[in-house]
């Protein structure tokens, strides 16, 4: 969990850094700032993937621990 809010940290950072080149009309910081926001973007998902399959084991676990008692 811990790796997926440093993510959404580093999103919003970059989701700002976009804004901020938009407003001063820095077009080519602007491009360079939503290709580092779609990385960020691909990484959170990876993020979110593992965090999904971690609950999925838990969930897994508790089953074969419930059916055992």
């Amino acid at each position: 969990m811990i790796e997926l809010e440093s993510t959404f940290a580093d999103v919003t950072k970059a989701h700002e850094r976009a804004a901020k080149a938009g407003l001063i009309g820095d077009f080519a910081e602007v491009l360079q700032a939503h290709a580092a926001l779609a990385d960020t973007l691909a990484r959170m998902e990876e993020a979110i993937e593992f965090a999904l399959d971690r609950i999925n084991q838990a969930e897994n676990t508790l089953e074969k621990y419930e059916r055992s008692i």
